[in-house]
């Protein structure tokens, strides 16, 4: 971090690399330098960095889930929200299997496309027949911050939503709108 600061990234990527060679699953190592790269505009590179952590982590654990959320926050903050949104549904289907999922488009290549192999979901009519609602919530989230509030929910149709509460997209609206006055004003 601190060849980061001083301007020398070649030997900040060198250090990045002997820490993750001593342990693999340094999660601060790996945000550290993503986020090096992605400050240079090297999105590919950051891209690159976070899925081989992931691989790292053969299930679900807080480690993974915090590289997740950085990698689809990245992904957000570059205004790349399909493949944000892509991370995101890549770690709700892998913290709902039993293994990890790789299902990955990167924007730099569309072509690329590596879809996962999911155990079967339960009889839908089974999961239904206990509800005489319409749709059955799934999985739920809560943290300390209402960012990340959200819920999954299947419908009767079969389909999967996902469920943001209005004052996450008020926020996101707000925020986007300042980001298009922004470049309106330059």
């Amino acid at each position: 971090v601190l060849e980061s600061r001083e301007g020398d990234y070649a030997a900040a990527r060198r250090c990045f690399g002997r820490a993750l060679d001593a342990d693999n699953f340094n999660v601060a190592a790996v945000t550290a330098w993503t986020q090096m790269e992605e400050e240079l505009g090297n999105l590919r590179d950051a891209r690159m960095i976070f899925e081989r952590a992931l691989k790292q982590f053969t299930n679900m654990s807080d480690d993974k889930i915090a590289l997740y959320r950085s990698y689809e926050l990245m992904e957000q903050r570059a205004g790349n929200d399909k493949a944000s949104q892509n991370v995101f549904q890549r770690s709700i289907r892998e913290s709902m299997s039993t293994g990890p999922v790789s299902d990955v488009i990167l924007p730099d290549e569309p072509n690329l496309v590596v879809q996962p192999k999911l155990d079967p979901p339960p009889d839908l009519k089974t999961v239904l027949k206990k509800t005489t609602s319409n749709e059955v919530e799934v999985v739920r989230w809560r943290s300390a911050s209402d960012s990340m509030n959200s819920e999954v929910w299947l419908t009767r149709e079969g389909s999967i939503e996902g469920r943001v509460p209005p004052s996450v997209m008020k926020k996101k609206r707000q925020q986007q709108q300042q980001q298009k006055d922004q470049k309106d004003q330059n």
